[in-house]
């Protein structure tokens, strides 16, 4: 593992500075070679904006029917939810315990407060789709952070994605997006090759695109990669793509079909041979592109695994919503199945004592049981608790209604290409390694965040004219 200062001396040196081959160098040693951090820690930073939704949630309860506050309300969950996004991975990520008795005390001391005037106590499940939403704009908003506080040395290296052993908290990102797919994946229907060709073209071959161009971009540039994580050509668009050419004939029975992937993957292909072809570090060229890109490749078992335990989830969560007779049932149910997922890496940590490193220590690299499901663990934790959020409000508010996630999850695609463009242009321009002052970091990531999310209503506006226009020259076509 390459030490700190080690990093420190090469980015600083000025003779170094100018070589570009230097600096990417440096780059790429820097993002490399951690070892990730403890479980307690990522439910710590997963549980943090939660928390500040929830808390928000009841202020809204407090304000109810009151406009003017109402809006206030909003900007501040705006603010909460951008500073806590830069604040937690920069100067206050060893302080991220302390964060969370925080929000947690305000929560329990604002809720009789907010109940005072809620004479709604008719308590309803949410809506599974909003949640679900609500959960991807989530995931979209601090993840565009972390993509670029990981080049910053303000952000503790343990958050940042572990090589070959360990979990750090950007690992749970990728898979994540997988298993937000699948809570929002469409409906099973019989599959047919024309649906199929369909999906094809409609659904796959613009993130095939993407993740092309993404390539293109970056090898045209001499941007910095980091090899290990997908391979040397691919990366999560094409992943993505791949998911959704797979789905339709995977949709009929998705927690079938996971259970299926998963086992294959971490009982079949890992202990026969592929662990050793995932871990070798020969030549990349050999047997080209299959040893090129093995990572990304071998990852999309377990990844189509989590996108159909996102669907199955999702669908399951799904049951009843138009039966007010099985509100009941799915109000206690909804908790005690997602809270049984989150126990998991706790229970496997346990058995660890009796079952091979090979099965339990978890491996991004590797993509094995216990890195499955720490981060299958890890999204039901957060589903969890936004659903825990929404049941506080006892029905009285339309929980749905957060203006900076409603935008991010309206233009999630948008939103996070975006991000990957303003990350790139902020590395193209700026040492990121050198900047060893958090609060300079902590500066250029708020300017970034207050671009990012700032172009949303613009964004908004450009595409509301131009479906207006559309749509006033269809009429006129039809006169």
């Amino acid at each position: 593992m390459v030490s700190m200062a080690t990093l420190t001396n090469i980015s600083s040196s000025p003779s170094n500075h100018g070589d570009k081959a230097t600096r990417k160098a440096a780059h790429e040693a820097f993002v490399s070679g951690h070892g990730g951090c403890s479980l307690v820690e990522i439910w710590l930073h997963l549980t943090l904006p939660c928390l500040l939704l929830a808390l928000t949630a009841q202020l809204r309860c407090c304000c109810h029917g009151n406009s003017r506050l109402l809006r206030l309300i909003g900007w501040l969950e705006a603010g909460l939810l951008c500073c806590s996004a830069v604040l937690q991975l920069t100067v206050l990520a060893d302080h991220v315990t302390e964060l969370v008795c925080a929000a947690a005390t305000c929560l329990l001391l604002l809720l009789p407060f907010a109940q005072r005037n809620n004479f709604d106590f008719v308590v309803k499940p949410p809506q599974p789709r909003p949640l679900f939403k609500e959960f991807q704009a989530l995931l979209l908003l601090q993840t565009s952070v972390a993509i670029l506080a990981v080049d910053f040395p303000a952000m503790p290296r343990r958050l940042a994605k572990a090589e070959s052993t360990g979990v750090g908290l950007m690992d749970v990102g990728a898979p994540a997006f997988a298993f937000a797919s699948g809570l929002l994946a469409p409906a099973p229907t019989p599959f047919s090759m024309l649906r199929w060709r369909r999906s094809l073209f409609g659904a796959c071959l613009p993130l095939a695109l993407l993740g092309l161009a993404r390539t293109l971009a970056v090898k045209a540039s001499d941007y910095q990669e980091h090899v290990t994580e997908y391979g040397v050509h691919w990366n999560f668009f094409i992943t993505l793509a791949c998911l959704r050419a797979v789905w339709p004939a995977l949709s009929g029975r998705p927690g079938l079909w996971s259970l299926v992937l998963a086992a294959g993957h971490c009982l079949l292909v890992l202990p026969f041979g592929g662990a050793e072809f995932l871990l070798a570090s020969g030549d990349r060229h050999l047997l080209w592109p299959l040893v090129a890109n093995k990572e990304g490749l071998m990852s999309l078992p377990p990844y189509c695994a989590i996108y159909c335990a996102g669907a199955a989830i999702g669908r399951r969560l799904r049951v009843g919503t138009e039966s007010t007779a099985a509100d009941a049932n799915r109000l206690i149910s909804w908790p005690l199945l997602l809270l049984a997922i989150v126990a998991l890496p706790w229970a496997l940590t346990v058995a660890s004592v009796k079952l091979p490193p090979i099965v339990t220590e978890p491996s991004r690299l590797l993509f094995n049981a216990g890195f499955l499901i720490t981060c299958l663990a890890a999204c039901c934790q957060v589903l969890l608790m936004l659903t825990i959020g929404r049941l506080l409000c006892l029905g009285s508010i339309d929980r749905s209604c957060s203006p900076v996630l409603a935008l991010i999850g309206r233009f999630g695609l948008a939103y996070f290409l975006l991000a990957n463009l303003l990350t790139g242009a902020v590395n193209l321009t700026v040492d990121t390694v050198a900047i060893n002052d958090k609060l300079v970091a902590m500066g250029i990531l708020i300017v970034y965040l207050i671009c990012l999310v700032g172009s949303l209503p613009l964004l908004s506006m450009v595409i509301g004219a131009w479906q207006q226009r559309g749509l006033a020259g269809s009429r006129s076509k039809a006169e």
